[in-house]
């Protein structure tokens, strides 16, 4: 596939099957991961893979605290976290949404 194509063809998900992935398509795409670029060759990803018993825990430990009102913290900063930026206006904008206009 050509970068053009790729970029073409890309589109985002947000929804989710709840089906398992097979163990060799999530080792091809990890395997496949540690091969892209990092900043200043830094390469400080690591991958956590989460299945059955552990996972339900680890979402039933997300969902408390986050009902607990205890305020997040990402190790990222996203446009999200400022509700002034243009992000965030763009996103919430009726204009964006395709409703009839009376």
């Amino acid at each position: 596939m050509e970068i053009v194509e790729a970029i073409r063809a890309r589109k985002s998900i947000r929804a989710f099957k709840r089906d398992p992935i097979k163990k060799e398509i999530v080792r091809e795409i990890l395997e496949i991961a540690t091969r892209a670029p990092s900043g200043t060759n830094t390469q400080p990803w690591e991958f956590f893979v989460l299945a059955g018993e552990v996972l339900r825990k680890v979402k039933q430990a997300n969902v408390e605290h986050l009902r607990s009102g205890t305020p997040p913290y990402p190790e990222i900063s996203f446009a999200t976290s400022n509700p002034d930026t243009v992000y965030q206006n763009r996103w919430t904008s009726l204009d964006l949404v395709d409703t009839p206009k009376s």
